[in-house]
């Protein structure tokens, strides 16, 4: 195989398979995942966890198995999905404070706030890969 013949060998697996050390980190910005599952807002409501949420949609034609998946948020925690399935079409808002599950709002069970009031990036991962991510900086941001 020649040299020339290599460096396209490389170049593709770069673009179809972005390793860690890439400068993206793996990570998709917002909107250009090929999860039809996506970050589509983020409240960050700064006095309280009751008032943070981060909010996913399904732009697929099918249902969505997010069993196992996790949001990490800017301060680095995690939330994990147990069972849920998330229809075509629809939203989901996770909020970080404490209340009682939905089809349409889950909870965190959190005390303290999760989502930094200056701003951070929160990213969506299935059990084995980043899917999305989105830096908000405002209370409430559209990703």
């Amino acid at each position: 195989m020649a040299v020339r013949d290599l460096v396209v060998v490389f170049i593709i697996a770069g673009v179809l398979y972005p390793s860690a050390g890439s400068p993206s980190g793996g990570l998709l910005p917002s909107g250009s995942s090929g999860s039809p599952v996506r970050i589509e807002r983020v409240r960050h409501a700064s006095a309280e966890a009751g008032g943070q949420w981060v909010e996913l949609k399904n732009h697929a034609k099918s249902s969505r198995d997010l069993r196992g998946w996790r949001l990490r948020a800017g301060n680095g925690a995690v939330y994990e999905f147990g069972p849920y399935r998330l229809g075509p079409g629809q939203s989901v808002r996770v909020h970080t404070g404490k209340g009682h599950d939905s089809p349409s709002d889950l909870y965190w069970g959190r005390r303290v706030p999760a989502l930094p009031d200056t701003g951070a990036t929160v990213t969506l991962r299935t059990p084995h890969e980043s899917v999305d991510s989105c830096r908000y900086t405002t209370e409430e941001d559209s990703c």
